[in-house]
């Protein structure tokens, strides 16, 4: 799901669903199960087929559901596609200024993690994953503004990580255990588990509105594409995970990496000053891109979860 923009960085619609069915797993096909999704190319969507699970026929008297998405990717499809399509250009309008958000969502097993973060797949294929590519594509934009070497301009890249777990906002950059993550978001030493972060709300703008804003969170700043994948990769080995009946090694908690573009553009405008020099204007923003990977929305029955996971 995004929030997105055109290749020009004007905002054409306000979020975009996509969405992308994996192949049936070794633990799938052992017992006997059988692709039941299929895509209707007239009318552009995804048909679900009801199956019975003894003997793989299709039940009498269910209908097939169909269920319209904005773009679709098949079985043998990787998350380069994805990128290519709908993700490129959120990373491009980050730097005119647009906010942005990528979020993954689906049950436990679905391949969520897969897509944002990369690996070798169920159909085996190696897959760089979605913010691998998000951090090498800023780091090429920022780097030829930077080459221009333009008097005055600027661009800085910042990031930081969260982790939603049983209901506490917790610093991914920060390990458990260590000095850092048994301090409270007041910087007070605490005892045991790491403290969660606070959340509060502020004021902005003219108008007054209220935006959420997280309280201690560590934010880095990064000089090259190699710091931010390192601080990204460090932050996924923090992530709180669990083997479930769906998924031997899943993700037990929402992750929400967001990295801030901060920019300053310097433009000659066609007027003349005082001095019969053209005028220059200086302007500053501050863009988000948000990567979001959420846990498995199945029912718990399903999962076999337990205690806190």
């Amino acid at each position: 799901m995004t929030e997105g923009a055109t290749g020009s960085g004007v905002p054409d619609s306000a979020i975009t669903v996509c969405v992308r069915v994996r192949p049936l797993n070794p633990r799938e096909l052992g017992e006997g199960h059988r692709v039941c999704v299929s895509f209707d190319e007239p009318s552009k969507q995804v048909v679900l087929t009801a199956v019975d699970k003894n003997t793989l026929l299709q039940l009498r008297g269910s209908g097939a559901k169909g269920y319209a998405f904005d773009r679709r990717y098949g079985q043998e499809e990787i998350s380069d596609a994805i990128y290519d399509d709908v993700v490129s250009q959120l990373v491009e309008s980050c730097f005119k200024g647009y906010n942005a958000t990528v979020l993954a969502y689906g049950q436990t097993g679905s391949g969520k993690t897969h897509t944002m973060s990369g690996g070798v797949g169920i159909h085996m294929k190696q897959e760089e994953g979605i913010i691998p590519r998000v951090i090498r594509h800023l780091w090429s934009i920022c780097d030829a503004i930077r080459k221009k070497n333009k008097p005055g301009e600027k661009c800085d890249i910042t990031a930081c990580a969260l982790e939603l777990y049983n209901e506490d906002l917790l610093d991914l950059s920060v390990r458990a255990g260590s000095v850092d993550a048994n301090k409270g978001w007041d910087g007070v030493k605490k005892e045991g588990a790491p403290a969660a972060l606070k959340l509060q709300e502020r004021p902005v703008g003219k108008e007054g509105r209220v935006v959420p804003e997280v309280i201690g969170v560590r934010e880095i700043d990064v000089s090259n594409a190699s710091d931010l994948k390192r601080f990204f990769d460090d932050c996924m080995v923090n992530r709180s995970t669990s083997s479930t009946k769906l998924n031997d090694r899943s993700s037990r908690s929402h992750a929400l990496f967001t990295i801030t573009v901060h920019r300053t553009i310097v433009e000659v405008m066609d007027e003349l000053g005082e001095d019969f020099r053209a005028k220059i204007r200086t302007s500053s923003f501050s863009s988000k891109l948000h990567l979001v990977d959420l846990a498995g929305s199945e029912r718990v029955k399903r999962s076999g979860v337990t205690g806190k996971c």
